[in-house]
């Protein structure tokens, strides 16, 4: 689903670029594949939101996957101590908009808040559910 975020993400620039006053931007500065490990999940989230001086970290983090109830579905767990602020409408939200194209979005769990100026949002792993 990373790779879905990400043409999304690009098709909003495109057509925000057209017609906003305000337009969007978007640069995606890194993408990896992290483990199904709390520690690892963690200090993944640590490294983009605080970045390496406090002044390098992205404005926005989405992560993909592991917000389900599978054994090894623990993404939610890991990066919720990790916030600042919950945002649980815009997670609502996500989980809204899920629902217009799979049933299934109400097997995700997701997770939206911030840490320092990041917003972090957990999004699922299957991009039907994006």
């Amino acid at each position: 689903s990373g790779p879905e975020v990400a043409r999304m993400l690009a098709q909003i620039q495109r057509a925000d670029e057209a017609t906003a006053p305000y337009p969007l931007t978007f640069a995606c500065e890194d993408v990896r594949l992290v483990p199904d490990d709390p520690a690892r999940i963690r200090e993944a989230v640590l490294r983009w939101t605080d970045g390496h001086s406090g002044t390098d970290a992205v404005d926005l983090l989405l992560s993909t996957g592991g917000t389900g109830f599978g054994l090894r579905d623990g993404t939610p767990e890991a990066v919720r101590p990790l916030l600042e602020r919950e945002a649980p409408c815009i997670a609502q939200a996500l989980v809204s908009e899920g629902l217009r194209h799979t049933p299934l979005a109400l097997l995700s769990r997701p997770v939206v808040g911030v840490r320092g100026r990041t917003l972090v949002a957990t999004l699922p792993g299957r991009s039907v559910g994006v």
